[in-house]
């Protein structure tokens, strides 16, 4: 359990990184009453890389590696596991919502 939600958290932390990048460059914008074109440029780029990475890590890298070795591999390696219908139940919904805030 412990793997699985280190997998997890790192897959899912990378986007925020970005976010928090992205979102410091908007604030950045404007500062005291002038613009900035370098912090713009590099909130878009940030925008669009945040697009890219969440796509990537949550949408194609965790159903991939974390939600494989949990629903197929880990039946194979322990064959009793227990709360394996309950936590298997929380990943798929994690993706399910990970698929409704991309669209």
């Amino acid at each position: 359990y412990h793997n699985v939600g280190i997998l997890v958290l790192f897959l899912h932390d990378i986007s925020d990184v970005q976010l928090e990048f992205t979102k410091l460059n908007v604030y950045f914008k404007y500062r005291n009453g002038v613009y900035h074109r370098i912090n713009d440029i590099i909130s878009n780029a940030g925008c669009v890389s945040f697009g890219v990475t969440w796509f990537w890590f949550r949408l194609y890298w965790f159903p991939l590696k974390v939600l494989y070795a949990t629903c197929h591999t880990s039946l194979q390696t322990v064959p009793n596991i227990p709360f394996y219908f309950f936590f298997n139940t929380l990943l798929l919904i994690l993706t399910l919502m990970n698929i409704y805030w991309f669209l």
